[in-house]
């Protein structure tokens, strides 16, 4: 998680998308490992997608929020949100005015998962979320764009790990 704001950095200067980055600075020091491996990981794979599937994005948005989770089950518990939004980089006066039924990107990503290949990335990663000790993912198209989202346990970093 440390690395995270040089990752966003390093995403704004590879291309024409800007990504901005919304944490609080204690954020990195509230997680185990495992959680904060997690949500670096997260991020990654999103702005791995936002390249790959949305590159007439103009705009990135990572917030990590603190939140308080609640359930019958459970007393409150700490948490951290996580929230990647994209915009679709069209807008009236750039939408193109002839529809194509499949685009490159869309025939390239069907090939590939035909082939076996490709479209397990949010998959996996809803996996490994789950296995943080409650945390959930959801994704899919929000406001013309993508959101990514995912909630974490936020716990100290030594209280699931023995030294």
């Amino acid at each position: 998680m440390d690395q995270l704001p040089t990752l966003i950095e390093r995403f704004t200067s590879a291309g024409a998308t800007e990504a901005r980055l919304t944490m609080p600075p204690t954020t990195p020091q509230t997680l185990s490992r495992e959680t904060s491996s997690t949500a670096y990981r997260l991020v990654v794979e999103a702005l791995t997608n936002v390249r790959r599937h949305a590159p007439g994005s103009t705009r990135v948005e990572v917030t990590l929020t603190p939140v308080t989770t609640r359930s019958l089950a459970t007393h409150p518990a700490p948490a951290l949100k996580i929230q990647i939004l994209n915009d679709s980089g069209t807008t009236p006066t750039t939408t193109p005015t002839t529809t194509f039924t499949t685009t490159p990107a869309t025939a390239l990503r069907s090939r590939r998962i035909r082939d076996g290949h490709g479209g397990r990335g949010l998959r996996a990663l809803r996996e490994r979320v789950q296995a943080t000790g409650g945390g959930t993912l959801s994704y899919g198209p929000h406001e013309g764009g993508w959101q990514v989202l995912a909630v974490l346990p936020q716990t100290h970093p030594h209280s699931q790990e023995t030294t």
